[in-house]
């Protein structure tokens, strides 16, 4: 630890080991009550964001002899639940959105008769190659009329990064619908 990590006010020296010793006797502990709960990525990704945590509060004037594993793990179990509910989030955009040409699954919305009440056979079967999040990307921008921009912060990329995937979406959904049409 350096000077920009000491709390202000403190003596460095002690913050600094009681720092390193947290962090050397909870990483094992913290990961390891992760991993138990997702897969490794995650696992990984969760225990970084617990230790910057860490870090920022230590820079930010918090004594560090303050925290303990406990707190970690109570820090990394937030973070837990942060995840699994923007993936829950992001799963239910991505069913909406696929759902959105199926009439039995509207659930109410209005959509304007005469784009059709059946998107027809071929189509459905080329939205079905697609993958999920490309049907996503297809349906919100060309059925919902959504902008990329607002599909992008939907589902957690740039605007940039959602508009190579919108591309690649319509490339492959007309070579699939053109392969159905022709069978």
């Amino acid at each position: 630890m350096n000077e920009e990590l000491a709390p202000a006010g403190h003596d460095a020296t002690a913050a600094e080991a009681h720092f390193w010793q947290l962090y050397e006797t909870s990483l094992p502990q913290v990961h390891g009550f992760l991993r138990r709960r997702c897969d490794q990525q995650t696992a990984q990704d969760l225990t970084q964001e617990v230790y910057i945590d860490l870090v920022r509060r230590v820079r930010r004037g918090d004594d560090p002899r303050g925290f303990t594993t406990g707190w970690l793990i109570t820090v990394a179990r937030s973070r837990l639940i942060d995840h699994i509910r923007s993936q829950q989030r992001s799963e239910r955009k991505l069913s909406l959105a696929w759902s959105a040409g199926k009439p039995e699954e509207r659930r109410g919305v209005v959509i304007d008769d005469s784009a059709s009440d059946d998107l027809g056979f071929a189509t459905e079967r080329a939205l079905g190659e697609l993958a999920e999040v490309e049907r996503c990307v297809l349906v919100s921008h060309h059925l919902d009329g959504l902008s990329v921009a607002d599909i992008a912060d939907s589902i957690g990329r740039t605007p940039r990064a959602t508009e190579s995937l919108l591309a690649r979406a319509r490339r492959k959904f007309r070579d699939a619908y053109e392969e159905t049409s022709h069978d």
